[in-house]
């Protein structure tokens, strides 16, 4: 069997990522550096958050803020998801929305 290369590669992970809906992801998912290359150069996704997310594209996008207020949402879970289970509820949540510290 051939070796694909790194384009084909970054072509078959999009295309397997966006089918799922998984529009955001974690840049760590990338088969590979150059994989990673490939797509940031493509323009098939969008550094976000420090690029700690990933927001898959289907071309470079013309207004990259709505790209990033349309996956607003996703993007937070992706990069608080490493703090779970921790949870600010109650009195202490409606301080922090307010920046009442």
């Amino acid at each position: 069997m051939q070796r694909q290369s790194p384009i084909e590669q970054a072509r078959r992970w999009w295309k397997a990522h966006a089918d799922a809906g998984h529009y955001v992801v974690s840049p760590t998912a990338a088969p590979s550096a150059a994989v990673a290359r490939v797509l940031r150069q493509e323009g098939l996704v969008m550094d976000v958050a420090g690029k700690r997310a990933w927001i898959l594209t289907s071309e470079r996008p013309l207004d990259r803020r709505a790209v990033f207020i349309a996956n607003y949402w996703p993007v937070v879970a992706l990069a608080l998801g490493r703090y779970e289970p921790a949870a600010i509820a109650g009195l202490g949540a409606v301080k922090l929305h307010l920046e009442d510290f």
